[in-house]
């Protein structure tokens, strides 16, 4: 269990290294989101070296002062993956950002759910061989999302070989002008990225700090049977951005929010029926971790308005150019989460820890429907009955949850999910318009009607 703790620090600090490309990914986003796909062509081999170059400037020092100094202490090996994963990451997320911008959201897809394939599959060897410890796991890992990148990468080269630029274009003076201008571009999405990111990882920051790491463990054992749901969050986000950017009315927009909404609540109260099998599963195979499941009880309410949060405010702050309002929001979900997490902290029991969680981000969410009133033309009645849903969904799931029977508790749950969600959103996911999906997802795909 323990080593299983330390490879969840891992994944828990190596989400923040990724943040040392300082705003190039965010603003090289955006410039190519923005314009034509000749700009994308033009300048990816260029910001690819500048960010190979930028990582390197940063890290080598840092990995030489580590194995220099630190090398002996018990967080050694964790440290060391953590800034190999920054360098391997940032690569892998520039191809995937240009995947994004050409809308290439087939490929896009597959970038993003190959490289836990690749883990799960050689997790499952090593363990079969009795090879599996905590250095065979960093290394795969890291592996995976090498792997992961070489295939991006790969094929974008193979996509735009060809083309040439003039020699200023391929000076290093241009390298330089133009890593700059995506730093000055992305900067500030970074930061309010970061914030979020803080937000939503701000329990299992303190847990790692406060508590042992067996708790940790359990703590994160819940966290991690979410994975499956914050990849598709993920990767639905990426979508939504390249469409909003192409520059939707307003009278477009706010349909494409009540859409969006109803189906985030919708799939959402869809996905807590998955505790029940997930329940039988750390029961049967994973007893030592039964502990996990309180938390993860409350771990999945917060899923709801976390996929509103990164699919929806993210990208209506952004693609408006309102990256204050999405600094206010994550702002105020670091206060509350802090202050929340102070109060639970004391008492030592990590189901509270998870309650602080859900208070901080249903305060977030409700600062973001507000900021994002004008544009989304969201009444507070509207934002009440969200609150209401939500929250009456909650309720009978957690009554549901308490239930001993697992196939009763799954049927009542069902039923009442069901109920709840044809009367508040009945009408409105009825009224959703038919899409075209190759054509959503092909890569030449414009703006399409909603």
């Amino acid at each position: 269990m323990e080593s299983y703790g330390e490879y969840r620090l891992f994944v828990l600090y190596g989400g923040f290294a990724g943040a040392l490309h300082f705003g190039l990914l965010d603003g090289a986003l955006v410039r190519w989101a923005a314009h034509s796909r000749r700009r994308l062509r033009a300048e990816l081999r260029p910001s690819l070296a500048f960010l190979l170059l930028q990582q390197g400037a940063l890290l080598l020092p840092a990995i030489g002062l580590l194995v220099i100094w630190f090398r002996h202490q018990p967080w050694f090996l964790v440290g060391l993956a953590v800034l190999l994963y920054a360098v391997v990451w940032n690569a892998a997320v520039l191809g995937q950002f240009a995947l994004q911008a050409e809308k290439s959201f087939v490929l896009l897809s597959a970038a993003t759910f190959i490289q836990p394939a690749l883990l799960l599959g050689a997790v499952v060897g090593l363990n079969h061989g009795k090879h599996l410890t905590l250095e065979a796991l960093l290394a795969t890992y890291l592996a995976a999302m090498l792997a992961a990148g070489i295939g991006v990468w790969t094929f974008l080269f193979g996509k735009h070989r060809g083309k040439k630029y003039p020699r200023k274009m391929r000076s290093a003076g241009y390298l330089w002008q133009l890593g700059c201008c995506n730093v000055a571009t992305g900067w500030n999405i970074l930061v309010a990225a970061l914030l979020t990111n803080v937000a939503l990882s701000l329990d299992r920051v303190v847990v790692s700090l406060s508590f042992a790491v067996r708790d940790f463990a359990i703590y994160s054992l819940a966290a991690t049977a979410l994975a499956s749901v914050n990849t598709i969050v993920l990767s639905v986000s990426q979508v939504v951005f390249p469409y909003l950017s192409d520059g939707l009315g307003t009278e477009r927009r706010q349909r494409a929010y009540g859409w969006g909404e109803a189906c985030a609540l919708f799939l959402w109260a869809a996905s807590l029926a998955g505790y029940f099998p997930l329940r039988m599963l750390v029961q049967f195979f994973l007893p030592a971790y039964v502990l996990s499941l309180p938390i993860l009880r409350l771990l999945m309410l917060t899923t709801g308005m976390t996929a509103m949060i990164y699919i929806l405010h993210s990208n209506y702050f952004r693609s408006s150019l309102r990256q204050g309002g999405l600094l206010v929001g994550a702002s105020t979900g670091i206060l509350a989460a802090a202050l929340s997490l102070a109060v639970a902290r004391h008492t030592g029991k990590l189901p509270n820890m998870s309650w602080a969680m859900l208070g901080a981000i249903s305060l977030w969410w409700t600062v973001d429907e507000l900021l994002l009133r004008d544009l989304t033309g969201r009444t507070l009645h509207q934002i009440g009955k969200s609150l209401l849903f939500s929250a009456a969904c909650s309720g009978c799931f957690l009554v549901c949850a308490s239930v001993s029977s697992t196939l009763i508790g799954l049927v009542s749950y069902g039923i009442a999910a069901a109920l709840l969600t044809t009367l508040a959103y009945g009408e409105t996911l009825r009224s959703l318009p038919r899409i075209d999906l190759g054509l959503l997802l092909s890569p030449g795909a414009r703006n399409t009607e909603v």
